[in-house]
C-alpha cells in the first residue's frame, strides 16, 4: 500500500473520481430498483402516482414483452398526477419502444400519444436527467430533429455526468444519426459506470455500431451477448442476421433469422430511425439476404398522425450513376475436386465469401450478389466517394493476396474491375425488399475481365486506368472482344500502388490546367517567400472544401519560385491510414530514403540507413526509424527495450534528427 501512495497527486484524484463515478452509476440504479420492490409489495388501493412508476419501472427492464404492462402502470400514475415528469418521460419512451418493436396494436396512435407524453414531459423536466433522456430517445424516435434530440441529452450528462443511462441513450441517438463511433463510445461509457444495472441494450448499441462500421466479427460477438441479454427483443436477431449475411455465413444468418420470426412477426422493419440511407441500406440488405426475397415482410412505413419532422426510410428508386463494379472469383489451382476436396473446396469457398464482405466493408464496397464462387461488389452505390475506383483497386489487391492463406488447399483470386454508368433500381416497382437490378456495362465488363485475367491478378478497363491516374503500377495486356462491341476493349492489370510523392500530381500529371482568378491569391504567398527570403519566417494556412484547387494553387506557387536553392518538405494524409496519426511522417521518411515498390527489406533498410546515417546519428535511432516504416531492425542497430511511451519519445527524437539531414540539403524533392 505504502509504494501506491507514491503516485503522483495527480493520479491520485484521477482515480478518485473514477471510484466516485463508478459508485455512484452503481448505487442509483440499485436503490431505484430496491425502491420498486418495495411498491410491488404494497395493495394496489394505495398505490400513488410514485408507486405505480416504481412497479412500471420493475417490470420494464425485465422483458420486451411487458412493456405494455408498464405502459398501462404509467398510465395510470399520469392520471393520478398529470404533471409527473418521470412517468411521462417513460411512458413516452414506452411508446416508442411497442412502435419500434412492431409491438403495437395502433402504431400511429401510439406514436401521437408518445410524441405528447415527451412533450408534457419536457415542460416540466426542469433539471431532472432521466426525463430529459428518456424523453429526448421518444422524440428522435418518432422523427424529431435528432441533433435537438442529442442536445438533450447532452444537457442531461451535463446535470449528472455519472448518469449512466444518459450515456447509453446518447449512444442510441448517435447510433440513429450515423455515428457509430461516438455510439460505441458513449455505450461503454454507460457500461463502465453501471456493468449490471438495468439501463438499456448497451450491448446491441456497441454490436450495430460495429457492424455499421462494417467491423462483422466484433459485431458478432456483442450482438450474439445481446440475444442473450433479453430473448424477447427483436432488434439484436435482426441485425446478428444481417451481419451474418454480409460476412457470406448464409446457414448462420438463416438460423438467426428462423429464431427472430418465433418471437416478432415483422422481420424487416421499418427502419427510419436510422438517418443515414447508407447504414439503411446495409442493414435492409443484411435482412433480405437473411430471409430471402419471398420470405421477408416489411412493416409498414405508418404515417397517419406522426409527427411532422418524421424520417422514413428512402427506398433507392430507380436511378442513373457511375458505379465501379468489382467481379471477383476463386480458383482451385487443382485441376479438379472428389471426396474430400470437394469438401475442403466447399470450405475455402466459405471463408473467401467471409473475406470478401470484409474487405469490401473496409474500402466502402456494397456487395451485390454471390453465385458460387464468385461475387460482385459495388462501389459508388448506394453512395458515390470521391475515391471509389482506387478503393475497388485496393479491395482487389487485398483478395489476391489474402486467397493463399484461406487453407491448405491451393486457391488463387482473380479480379476484374469496370467504370460506367448504370441505372439501379427496380425496374418494375416492387421495392427494396426485391433486390434491384442493374441496368449498364460495368459489372457484365468486369465480369469478362475477371474471365480474362490470370489468377492472382487484377484487371481493369480503360474507364478506371483514366480514374486511378499514376497512383497504381498498371501493365497493358491485349485487348478483348466484348459481346456486343463494335471494337477491342483495352485492358490493364494492376501491379501495386507506386511510389508517388502527390496524389494532386499522380492523379492529373504534370500537364496542369491554366489557374483563372487567383491572381491575388498567389501574390499574396509570393509577398510571404519574399519576407521568408529576407530571414522573417512565415506559415501559411490554404484551407477549403475539397477540390476548389488548394493543391493548383502550391503548384502555381513553385512555378513562380525564383532560382534560389530551397527546400521542400511534403507530408500528405491520406483517406486509408486514418488510424495512424504518424502515417504522413513514415510515408515522407519513405520518399526521402527512395524506396521502389519492388524493394526487398533488406534493400529498403540499405537506403533507409544511407539516408539518415550521415549525420552519424545513434544506432539505436536507425533501429526506431526502421521499426517506424516496419522493418526489421538491423543486426548492427538493434532495436533498444523500451516501454512505448519511452519508444515513442526516441522515435521522434529520431525522426527530428532525421529531418537536421534532409534541412542540410541543397533540395529534395
Amino acid at each position: 500500500m505504502g509504494g501506491s501512495l507514491r503516485r503522483p497527486l495527480q493520479d491520485v484524484f484521477d482515480l478518485q473520481d473514477k471510484v466516485a463515478a463508478s459508485v455512484a452509476g452503481v448505487i442509483e440504479p440499485t436503490l431505484q430498483a430496491a425502491e420498486a420492490a418495495r411498491s410491488a409489495s404494497w395493495p394496489a388501493v394505495d398505490l400513488t402516482a410514485y408507486d405505480l412508476y416504481l412497479r412500471a419501472y420493475a417490470i420494464v427492464w425485465s422483458s420486451a414483452r411487458q412493456i405494455p404492462d408498464a405502459l398501462h402502470l404509467l398510465e395510470q400514475a399520469i392520471a393520478r398526477d398529470p404533471r409527473y415528469g418521470p412517468a411521462l418521460a417513460w411512458a413516452a419512451a414506452c411508446c416508442q419502444r411497442l412502435v419500434y418493436d412492431n409491438r403495437s396494436e395502433d402504431p400511429a396512435a401510439d406514436r401521437l400519444k408518445g410524441a405528447d407524453f415527451a412533450r408534457r414531459a419536457l415542460e416540466v423536466a426542469g433539471e431532472d436527467p432521466a426525463v430529459l433522456t428518456n424523453a429526448a430517445v421518444a422524440l428522435a424516435g418518432f422523427g424529431q430533429d435528432i441533433g435537438a434530440m442529442m442536445a438533450l441529452v447532452d444537457r442531461a450528462l451535463a446535470l449528472n455526468p455519472n448518469f449512466a443511462r444518459g450515456w447509453h441513450i446518447s449512444g442510441v441517438l448517435r447510433l440513429w444519426a450515423g455515428q457509430p463511433d461516438l455510439a460505441i463510445e458513449r455505450a461503454e461509457a454507460a457500461l463502465r459506470l453501471s456493468p449490471r444495472a438495468r439501463i438499456g441494450t448497451s450491448l446491441l448499441i456497441i454490436g450495430s455500431a460495429h457492424f455499421f462500421r462494417r467491423r462483422f466479427d466484433e459485431a458478432v460477438s456483442k450482438l450474439r451477448l445481446a440475444t442473450q441479454e433479453d430473448p424477447s427483443f427483436p432488434e439484436p436477431y435482426r441485425f446478428l442476421a444481417a451481419c451474418y449475411a454480409h460476412m457470406g455465413r448464409l446457414d448462420k444468418a438463416r438460423e438467426t433469422a428462423t429464431r427472430l420470426q418465433a418471437i416478432s412477426a415483422v422481420v424487416m422493419p421499418d427502419a427510419s430511425v436510422l438517418r443515414n440511407a447508407e447504414h439503411r441500406q446495409l442493414y435492409l440488405s443484411g435482412l433480405r439476404l437473411a430471409t430471402g426475397e419471398e420470405a421477408a415482410v416489411i412493416a409498414p412505413t405508418s404515417r397517419t398522425g406522426a409527427p411532422r419532422d418524421a424520417a422514413p426510410i428512402r427506398h433507392h428508386e430507380a436511378e442513373r450513376q457511375q458505379i465501379t463494379a468489382l467481379s471477383c472469383e476463386l480458383v482451385s489451382v487443382s485441376a479438379g475436386a472428389e471426396g474430400s476436396d470437394l469438401e475442403d473446396l466447399r470450405e475455402r469457398y466459405g471463408d473467401f465469401q467471409r473475406r470478401v464482405a470484409e474487405t469490401a466493408g473496409r474500402h466502402n464496397g456494397l456487395i451485390h450478389g454471390h453465385l458460387g464462387n464468385s461475387v460482385l461488389v459495388l462501389f459508388g452505390y448506394p453512395e458515390a466517394h470521391e475515391h471509389d475506383a482506387e478503393q475497388a483497386i485496393r479491395a482487389g489487391l487485398e483478395l489476391c493476396a489474402a486467397a493463399s492463406t484461406l487453407g491448405e488447399m491451393p486457391v488463387r483470386c482473380r479480379v476484374g474491375i469496370a467504370t460506367g454508368m448504370v441505372i439501379v433500381g427496380d425496374p418494375v416497382g416492387v421495392g427494396m425488399a426485391r433486390g434491384e437490378s442493374i441496368v449498364g456495362d460495368a459489372p457484365n465488363l468486369a465480369a469478362r475481365l475477371l474471365v480474362s485475367a490470370q489468377p492472382n491478378t487484377v484487371a481493369i478497363d480503360p474507364a478506371t486506368r483514366r480514374l486511378i491516374g499514376n497512383l497504381f503500377d498498371c501493365s497493358e495486356l491485349g485487348a478483348i472482344e466484348i459481346a456486343g462491341g463494335t471494337e477491342p476493349t483495352r485492358r490493364w492489370q494492376v501491379l501495386g500502388e507506386s511510389v508517388v510523392a502527390s496524389r494532386f500530381e499522380a492523379l492529373r500529371g504534370s500537364a496542369l490546367s491554366p489557374l483563372v482568378g487567383r491572381d491575388e491569391e498567389i501574390d499574396l504567398l509570393l509577398r510571404r517567400w519574399a519576407r521568408t527570403k529576407a530571414g522573417d519566417g512565415q506559415i501559411v494556412l490554404i484551407s477549403g472544401e475539397p477540390g476548389i484547387g488548394k493543391s493548383r494553387i502550391v503548384a502555381a506557387l513553385e512555378e513562380r519560385l525564383d532560382a534560389a536553392p530551397y527546400l521542400r518538405l511534403r507530408y500528405f494524409c491520406s483517406p486509408y491510414h486514418q488510424d495512424s496519426a504518424l502515417f504522413p511522417v513514415v510515408d515522407q521518411l519513405s520518399h526521402a530514403a527512395g524506396f521502389a515498390r519492388d524493394d526487398m527489406p533488406a534493400a529498403k533498410l540499405e537506403k533507409l540507413e544511407a539516408s539518415v546515417t550521415r549525420a552519424a546519428p545513434p544506432d539505436e535511432d536507425v533501429a526506431l526509424l526502421a521499426d517506424l516504416v516496419s522493418l526489421p531492425a538491423p543486426e548492427r542497430h538493434p532495436l533498444p527495450n523500451l516501454s512505448p511511451q519511452r519508444k515513442k519519445e526516441r522515435t521522434l527524437e529520431a525522426l527530428l534528427g532525421s529531418s537536421r539531414v534532409w534541412r542540410a540539403s541543397n533540395r529534395w524533392s
